[in-house]
């Protein structure tokens, strides 16, 4: 039998435990969608504990998902259960707090859910913090592993609509929650190139940034990205989420976010 890793949960909200229930039926999302569940349904993986400060939120998972121990301090959970694997299901305000001490206390994968965190200084800490300690590490934008997504991105790398010119995603909502994964399917369509320029619209003032990092989470009207291939990515807004790369001979668009291409 191959080996099981230990594994633990920051976080028994939405992400965390009950999302499954908002998705149940849908035509196009596999379940299980949630942490708890999708880590108790891999048989590589035996989850041992989660923590959350709501003590009835801790509860109901643990209950709902038969995970043997509850924490309400996710250091003493870490510290105690000494997990493999730790997935990071909180909001983002201490995302890179979790991941940093995750990485020194022995964790040895992190996956972390989106948005990644509140500011630059503290995706640099968590980068630092991974690479000093060898730990693997993955963030919650799941559209670039959706087989829609990878055939889109397998017809590009082909060649199939020629050279690559622009990305576009069309999108609306704020910054962190909806364009945390516009931005990166403009990423991953663009063969995931280096930046070179980011220009954009955010609806904010001053009084919401705090030593440049972000305390709420402001809408994003439109963005623009020079990729240093020289291709181009466009973000307009619109409902739902749609994705169109442009090529020299063809191009792809999906529809109505992962339905069809």
């Amino acid at each position: 039998m191959s080996q099981q890793y230990i594994a633990c949960l920051v976080g028994c909200g939405r992400m965390g435990g009950t999302i499954d229930d908002e998705l149940r039926g849908h035509p196009y999302f596999v379940l299980p969608h949630c942490h708890a569940g999708a880590m108790k349904s891999t048989p590589r993986l035996r989850l041992v504990a989660a923590a959350d400060v709501d003590e009835g939120k801790l509860n109901t998972l643990c209950e709902r998902y038969e995970v043997p121990h509850g924490y309400t301090d996710y250091r003493e959970m870490i510290e105690k259960e000494s997990p493999d694997f730790a997935a990071i299901a909180t909001r983002p305000q201490n995302h890179a707090e979790i991941t940093v001490f995750a990485a020194g206390h022995g964790v040895r994968a992190i996956y972390c859910e989106k948005p990644l965190c509140c500011s630059m200084a503290e995706a640099d800490a968590m980068l630092e913090a991974c690479t000093r300690h060898h730990v693997k590490f993955n963030y919650g934008t799941n559209r670039r592993f959706m087989p829609i997504y990878r055939q889109m991105r397998d017809m590009i790398d082909r060649g199939d609509i020629g050279d690559l010119q622009s990305v576009t995603a069309c999108t609306s909502g704020v910054a962190q929650w909806s364009h945390t994964h516009a931005s990166d399917m403009l990423l991953f369509l663009a063969q995931d190139a280096g930046i070179d320029l980011v220009q954009g619209h955010v609806q904010c003032n001053e009084a919401e940034f705090d030593n440049n990092r972000v305390t709420v989470d402001p809408p994003v009207h439109m963005g623009y990205v020079q990729f240093a291939t020289g291709v181009r990515g466009y973000l307009t807004v619109g409902s739902g989420y749609e994705f169109e790369a442009s090529g020299t001979t063809g191009r792809l668009r999906t529809l109505n976010d992962v339905e069809s291409i």
